[in-house]
């Protein structure tokens, strides 16, 4: 993925709600990431011209096939990521916040290496 962080927390909460609906809306995530929809619609300009989502102004977004393979990999990411600290005996509790701060600057390489490790 050659998204930056921020914008892969972005293509992180349009694949999940896309996963879940079918679509995600400028409103819905603005609620989620806690930012104003002014900010939400910026990026989601530059996701649009980077070829991650397709977008209609006051419309849905869903995802391009760059996008699923992107949200995907993310999602990969995250479960490597619990993985790897649930064996290392990480708090339960600390675990979500872990894999937050990391499935976004993480490089796959790393991820790679972690999912050989595991297995």
């Amino acid at each position: 993925m050659n998204a930056s962080p921020s914008e892969g927390k972005y293509l992180d909460e349009v694949y999940r709600s896309v996963e879940a609906n079918g679509h995600a809306r400028v409103s819905y995530l603005a609620k989620v990431l806690g930012l104003s929809v002014s900010g939400v619609s910026k990026m989601i300009g530059k996701l649009t011209k980077d070829g991650y989502i397709h977008f209609e102004r006051y419309g849905i977004i869903t995802l391009t096939e760059k996008g699923k393979i992107a949200g995907k990999e993310l999602e990969e990411r995250r479960l490597v990521l619990v993985s790897l600290f649930r064996k290392i005996g990480l708090e339960a509790e600390r675990i979500d916040e872990e894999v937050h701060n990391l499935k976004y600057t993480i490089s796959q390489n790393a991820v790679e290496k972690i999912k050989d490790f595991l297995n």
